[in-house]
């Protein structure tokens, strides 16, 4: 449940918790916000100051002090070198999310976040706030409600406008890493990227689909799904997917496959072939999935560059639990299809990604996407697909080091299993 108060009394809101925003140096950026500090008392004032600067994204819990909370949650949108964005917000907002939710807080009291320090709009803000609690329910049941703390009329009828669907509410303006022939790269809104046509290099897991989506989402035409397999099995290497599978994949996505395999050429010469493939076919340039390892996203940037095309990262710099729970969020279907056995638990193979893997992935201590290679999955249904992808799974088997999932095209066009 979503609520909207005028004014920023959280004793009128009737909540457990308060969750406030400040800067890395714990600096509150409102004046309204300077004030609920100050009326917390000197020893949350003090807890806070002893914690020193927080990265961006970050949160802390503090007791409510003299407020008429049990709990405050502070979440850091800003620092020196990060001015408040729509993606800090959204991450420092998930965090602050996550903290309530270990401390089963049922009322949770938040201001627009963003918008006193001058960078937000009102409806943006509430726009994004209700869209990350709306994903952080889908797998969490605290907190249960949320109270947007209006501080002006204006916000009020903002945020009222968002949570009753009206369609005048504005998109989020989501951002990616941008680079065009000839010029460096970049982060920037995708809706400044060419409108395309573009190519998505994908193996069909979630981060591609992920990143295929994003794009779509701001406009962007995506036409052609670009991959390399070994040429001696068929396989998308370290996923296991066959080529008929990938193929049924891309085409339920309304992609064109442009394929190409390794042996007797490598990899690298292969995938450059596909480039100009693309190139010739009308492609602007190549759409992937990377979301923080530079070396990878360089390698193939010099390579799209070498073609001639763009090169777009729309997961770019996102923290890569905020990938996974977006996955889950934004409806996608994906199940773990290959585990790598020195970082990854086999017990994992088969299971859909949901909040409880997500969770067992936190305990294990991994990258919850997986960007260390600790597991791949296969997305078979969610936004974009024309209907559930037929697959027919199998065993599991053990080649390289890895545990996979046999898997096969469905002959009678089934839904997936499971």
């Amino acid at each position: 449940m979503i609520e909207v108060i005028r004014g920023v009394d959280p004793g009128a809101a009737r909540v457990d918790g308060l969750l406030v925003s400040m800067g890395a140096e714990l600096d509150p950026p409102t004046r309204a916000e300077a004030a609920l500090l100050e009326g917390a008392g000197e020893g949350v004032r003090h807890r806070l100051s002893a914690l020193g600067e927080m990265p961006v994204g970050g949160a802390v819990v503090t007791p409510g002090g003299d407020l008429p909370v049990e709990m405050m949650i502070h979440v850091v949108i800003r620092s020196r070198e990060e001015p408040v964005s729509e993606r800090a917000v959204a991450q420092a907002f998930r965090h602050g999310l996550e903290q309530a939710a270990r401390w089963e807080v049922e009322r949770l009291a938040v201001p627009l976040l963003g918008v006193g320090a001058g960078n937000l709009d009102a409806e943006v803000a509430a726009a994004l706030l209700v869209r990350v609690f709306r994903e952080h329910r889908r797998s969490e049941s605290h907190p249960g409600t949320l109270v947007l703390l209006a501080r002006t009329s204006y916000q009020e009828e903002a945020a009222l406008r968002v949570i009753q669907g009206d369609p005048a509410s504005p998109p989020l303006h989501l951002q990616g890493w941008l680079a065009l022939p000839g010029k460096g790269g970049s982060l920037l809104p995708l809706e400044s990227a060419p409108h395309g046509p573009w190519a998505v290099a994908t193996a069909g897991g979630k981060d591609a689909t992920l990143a295929l989506h994003r794009a779509r989402t701001a406009g962007l035409k995506v036409r052609w799904a670009l991959n390399v397999l070994e040429g001696n099995s068929g396989l998308v290497r370290f996923h296991g997917t066959p080529e008929p599978v990938l193929r049924a994949q891309v085409e339920a996505l309304g992609l064109e496959p442009v394929f190409g395999r390794t042996h007797p050429q490598d990899f690298d010469r292969v995938f450059s072939q596909l480039l100009r493939e693309v190139q010739d076919l009308g492609a602007c340039g190549v759409i992937f999935g990377n979301l923080h390892l530079t070396e990878i996203r360089d390698w193939y940037g010099e390579r799209v560059a070498a073609a001639g095309l763009a090169h777009l990262e729309p997961l770019w710099d996102e923290a890569p639990m905020d990938v996974a729970r977006s996955v889950v969020g934004d409806g996608f279907h994906a199940r773990v299809i290959s585990v790598n056995l020195e970082s990854g638990d086999p017990g994992w193979l088969g299971c859909t990604l949901d909040g409880d893997l997500l969770a067992r992935f936190q305990e294990a201590g991994i990258d919850p996407c997986g960007e260390q290679g600790e597991y791949h999955t296969l997305v078979v249904n969610g936004p974009g697909f024309r209907g559930p992808l037929p697959v027919r799974w199998g065993d599991a088997v053990e080649r390289e080091g890895h545990r996979y999932l046999e898997l096969a095209p469905a002959p009678d066009g089934s839904a997936p299993d499971g």
